[in-house]
């Protein structure tokens, strides 16, 4: 999936990169500074939305990127298996007919 620069305010049409603060291969949780961007107006870090691995970081220190651009793209882990352990059992053969 992708993650792009959301809005960052009003009559802000780009901005330009000055920190990458992750890493391909890097789990992320909902809430951690993926990248720190300067405008016009302010600097101010872009937060992870959800959970994520990083996959491909598209942006470069010092690049200027316009709202809705592509930052990275990342992968959401797949659900742990949750089977209850009442039910991993060995597979079912008869017992032994006396």
């Amino acid at each position: 999936m992708e993650y792009r620069l959301p809005e960052l305010g009003e009559g802000i049409a780009d901005a330009t990169v000055t920190n990458i603060a992750v890493k391909v291969g890097q789990k992320v949780t909902s809430g951690e500074t993926l990248i720190e961007v300067e405008t016009d107006k302010a600097n101010m870090p872009i937060d992870a939305t959800s959970d994520m691995v990083i996959s491909e970081i598209k942006v470069q220190k010092g690049q200027k990127l316009k709202v809705g651009g592509s930052i990275l793209t990342y992968t959401t882990e797949p659900p742990v298996s949750s089977v209850p352990t009442s039910r991993q059992s060995s597979p079912s053969v008869p017992p032994p007919l006396i």
